[in-house]
């Protein structure tokens, strides 16, 4: 008989931390802080990280998803590495998480060919719909339902409660329920079949191909593993800063070349040119209205920008970047490492009006906001790293990203 490679010996307690997670801790350096939606069509560098978390139809996160409360997963929807929530997790049909879900909740898997690449470990219940997958073990502090027509788990399932395989439902590995089993028409269990209550197999084509256990106690009953309790994002830690009290004011379609150094409020009227350098800015707020060439010289090290108020940006904003100190490209030509050398951080809120984008990384006290579609031939709109410590970040539509913390961040954060 098949022999499942979860479960535990150990009491059931939802929540517990797993003493054995060998996993590393997140932190803002890699996973997107406070970012409750990601957008329709969306593709995040990264993993992502708030007190709730909502994955739009066909939008993908290259990393974990951790929320405090709940996780919903879209439509066609994809997180390549794992899910850890703090309340229940759903998965709409044709969605996928590449590793594992951990909640001391309830997990619903959508039907039409949803999969966990991964292992399931859940406090309360576990629904798997028609056509579902789960290609590693399914624990589950409450009972676990596998819907019919193909409905599957590859490796073990371990319950507290009752499980029920519908019609044509399959479990590669064993069963071990710590109420009833029930296996319906056509559905089968390739190993074994162990219940605290009864086992009943449909006569005419269910099957379990193992032994039949009933009335067991533990062992030899296997008592579901406990869900791993999830990484906390910390915020990162503001800087202490003032601002200066002389304005800079740029007229309509005139540029401005500014040095580093302590300023008061930063506007700029529109179809501005505005230069930073290499060096240290200080503002009380900025203010650039719509189309303006924000222009990046990092020849001569990192452009670090301090913010006491809120940061807005027009919409149509150009980006473009120098490493030589004359040459300036799009933020897309360069070497997207050269992000590393710029950081801004507002004590306010930062706002990037139609098609707005951003080279760098932000923190901003309260929130991110992008606005507008996708990028002409599906550019990043942000290459660098955003994260949020009270607010939360708002993201474009088809809204994508590559991901490069600066080199401040990841000496101060």
């Amino acid at each position: 008989a098949s022999v499942g490679v979860g479960g535990s010996d150990d009491p059931f307690v939802p929540g517990d931390d797993d003493d054995d997670d060998d996993d590393a801790d997140h932190s803002a350096l890699d996973t997107a802080r406070k970012t409750p939606m990601v957008t329709n069509g969306a593709t995040i560098d990264g993993g992502v990280y708030a007190d709730t978390v909502t994955l739009g139809n066909e939008s993908t996160v290259k990393g974990d998803v951790i929320s405090t409360t709940w996780v919903v997963i879209g439509n066609k929807a994809a997180v390549t590495g794992d899910v850890c929530a703090g309340g229940d997790v759903t998965m709409h049909n044709l969605s996928s998480v590449g590793g594992d879900i951990n909640t001391p909740g309830s997990v619903y898997i959508g039907s039409n060919n949803a999969v966990v690449e991964g292992s399931v470990y859940a406090g309360g219940n576990v629904t798997i719909q028609n056509g579902a997958k789960v290609m590693g073990d399914v624990n589950a502090g409450g009972y676990v339902s596998i819907g019919a027509n193909n409905g599957s788990v590859y490796g073990s399932v371990y319950a507290a409660g009752n499980v029920t395989l519908g019609n044509a439902a399959r479990v590669y590995a064993n069963v071990h329920s710590g109420g009833m089993i029930d296996v319906q028409w056509a559905g089968t269990i390739d190993g074994n079949a162990v219940a605290a209550g009864t086992v009943s197999v449909n006569a005419w084509g269910g099957k379990v191909s193992g032994s039949v256990v009933q009335n067991a106690s533990s062992p030899p009953r296997v008592k579901p593993a406990q869900p791993t309790a999830c990484d906390v994002v910390a915020a990162p830690p503001l800087q202490n800063y003032s601002a200066g009290t002389t304005d800079i004011a740029v007229n309509y379609n005139n540029s401005k070349d500014i040095s580093p150094g302590s300023y008061g409020k930063l506007t700029a009227a529109g179809k501005n040119v505005i230069t930073l350098h290499a060096g240290t800015y200080y503002f009380s707020s900025m203010n650039l209205a719509w189309d303006c060439n924000w222009r990046l010289d990092v020849s001569g090290g990192d452009i670090i920008i301090f913010v006491v108020g809120d940061v807005s940006f027009g919409g149509e904003a150009a980006i473009t970047v120098s490493s030589d100190g004359a040459n300036y490209q799009s933020m897309w030509s360069v070497d997207p490492n050269l992000a590393s050398k710029v950081y801004l951080e507002t004590h306010g809120s930062f706002s990037s009006g139609q098609n707005g984008r951003w080279f760098g990384t932000i923190l901003a006290k309260n929130n991110i906001t992008f606005s507008g579609g996708a990028e002409s031939g599906n550019k990043a709109k942000v290459i660098g790293l955003l994260a949020t410590v009270d607010g939360k970040i708002t993201l474009s539509d088809k809204f994508t990203n590559i991901l490069i913390a600066s080199n401040f961040a990841k000496a101060h954060w």
